[in-house]
């Protein structure tokens, strides 16, 4: 299990909070909008995001980083990514709630054409690894995260990640996507 220090100073200094598990507000442990830099312990990365309920812009993390300047003072929520970034999969359905016809990915694809899968996805469950969903093919539009053991709700419509209607293309997230110091 792993754990992230976040410190209101550069150089991992000052009284932070400590998480140790996801965390959809971090206005609810009093510390929101307020790290500068931050610290993981233990194996698993974390991903952390500048709006509440895991939305909005996105950086992942592992090891110590004295300084965060992509999302200095922005951080409103995170999630530890479990089980790491080894071996993803991720089941995709075409109806709501994780139903209907489905596809098994374990790589990149920016669209699911030639699946016989017409239209959008509406959800998704990541069976291993952490996912970025997104809106429109190609991996462009608005982004949704799913993490290991995740669900997502149906086409994407509680608000968290900002859009509608499914999507159209995924991708896992690999060591490419961690911030280095």
């Amino acid at each position: 299990m792993s754990s992230l220090n976040l410190f209101p100073e550069k150089n991992m200094k000052g009284n932070g909070v400590c998480l140790r598990e996801n965390t959809p507000h971090l206005a609810d442990k009093g510390f929101c909008n307020q790290a500068m830099s931050l610290q993981i312990v233990g194996r698993d990365p974390w991903v952390v995001f500048d709006l509440k309920n895991y939305g909005g812009d996105f950086n992942c993390y592992e090891g110590d980083h004295h300084s965060i300047p992509n999302i200095q003072k922005q951080i409103s929520s995170a999630k530890i990514m479990r089980g790491g970034l080894e071996d993803p999969k991720l089941i995709i359905y075409q109806g709501e709630n994780c139903t209907g016809r489905s596809i098994t990915v374990d790589e990149e694809k920016k669209h699911f054409d030639g699946y016989d899968f017409p239209g959008k996805a509406a959800s998704a469950e990541a069976v291993s690894g952490s996912w970025i969903l997104y809106e429109e093919k190609n991996l462009r539009g608005k982004k949704r995260i799913i993490i290991a053991g995740e669900r997502t709700p149906g086409k994407c419509d509680t608000g968290d990640c900002g859009w509608k209607g499914g999507f159209l293309s995924a991708e896992p997230i690999t060591r490419r996507f961690l911030v280095n110091e």
